[in-house]
């Protein structure tokens, strides 16, 4: 679909922006987008002519697809792989919700640490680092979808609803436990902060030890409300669901192994058009909760036959066993956006840095290479 000529300057940037799935969209310099089955593919999907440089993301979302994250190729060297481009997280808003609550982290840890508030400073630097970790473990479990739908699709048409397993399904398991782990981090420094600067309590350093502190009280008030609701299971709170899944894949048994047997589907995904795209799709168990309860009884099957008997032919649904790329964004995405409501509670705002000479510690060399 052509959108028009293009009526703005284009930046020298190479722009990758990775779906849903494990489909990726490339915009070199100037109008036009291509889509792909893949990162590094050559199996064509759609592409498209942008009227501005600014409309990628608002494009690639009218047509019908997820943007998760975006990488920005700006030197030979990231071209050639000599330097780390910069990735950012996309939020379901179309904003840049992780960057911009880690930057402004960044900015209460410095001037925290400048008036000696070094708890404040240290909560702060963690909060900051734990948002850059989880945009870095999205951009990696983003990457090995692609590499994996790449390896499956390689023509067209493609054959949808297919289960299997295959050399790159380990890298797609660790990206995703790796993903859990950090997400978890990041969920117990923010409650950390919260406990402390939000509540005035002290001794607090988990999600968990929080929401025991705040069941206890009866004040009204806005954060406590929302951070019990999102922890609630009876309520399907997201905090909740997040923990048990975590829970079960750290100490229950791993994705690939938490219900017995898992695959994943090579499936497709209807856009607004009415077109078929190609997916990769990990299916994460229905009641992450009751299956550690199941598990720490005993073994889910008594027997090698009961086990085999539990591969069911019938497809696994995302609004029942949610995508673990899709439901790992949007958590870091609510994540993210706690991180950036708890900004309100701290006693330094995060102003913008100024460095001065007392900043400088040492010479300053510019590697002109």
């Amino acid at each position: 679909m052509d959108r028009g000529s293009n009526s703005s300057p284009w930046h020298q940037v190479t722009r990758i922006a990775w779906l849903s799935g494990g489909l990726v969209a490339v915009s070199q310099p100037g109008p036009l987008v291509k889509i792909f089955a893949g990162v590094g593919n050559h199996v064509l999907l759609a592409q498209f002519n942008l009227r501005a440089y600014p409309e990628l993301v608002g494009a690639l979302r009218h047509f019908g697809y997820t943007v998760l994250g975006m990488t920005f190729i700006t030197s030979t060297d990231e071209a050639s792989g000599l330097a780390s481009p910069q990735f950012f997280a996309q939020s379901f808003e179309g904003v840049w919700r992780a960057k911009d609550a880690q930057q402004n982290w960044r900015r209460i840890a410095f001037h925290a640490g400048h008036k000696d508030m070094m708890l404040l400073s240290d909560v702060a630097a963690r909060i900051a680092s734990g948002l850059s970790s989880g945009q870095t473990r999205l951009q990696h479990l983003c990457q090995a979808y692609a590499v994996q739908l790449r390896s499956q699709v390689r023509s067209l048409p493609f054959k949808a609803h297919t289960r299997f397993k295959d050399t790159n399904s380990p890298t797609v398991y660790l990206a995703i436990h790796a993903m859990f782990w950090e997400l978890a981090v990041l969920r117990d420094t923010l409650a950390e902060f919260a406990a402390r600067f939000a509540f005035e309590l002290t001794g607090i350093a988990t999600m968990r030890g929080l929401v025991g502190s705040l069941k206890k009280r009866d004040a009204a008030n806005e954060l406590r409300d929302e951070l019990l609701e999102a922890s609630s299971e009876h309520n399907l709170g997201w905090l909740s669901s997040f923990s048990a899944y975590r829970n079960l894949f750290t100490h229950g048994a791993p994705l690939q192994d938490a219900a017995g047997v898992s695959f994943a589907v090579l499936d497709n995904e209807v856009l607004k058009d009415g077109a078929a795209v190609p997916i990769i799709y990990y299916p994460l168990p229905a009641d992450a909760a009751n299956l550690s309860r199941k598990r720490s009884a005993g073994p889910l099957y008594e027997s090698f036959a009961e086990l085999i008997g539990s591969i069911s032919d019938k497809r696994p649904t995302k609004n029942i066993e949610p995508d673990a790329l899709d439901y790992l964004a949007v958590t870091f995405d609510r994540l993210a956006g706690l991180a950036q409501k708890l900004l309100r509670s701290s006693p330094v705002a995060p102003d913008d840095i100024v460095l001065t000479e007392a900043d400088i510690v040492g010479e300053i060399r510019v590697d002109g290479s």
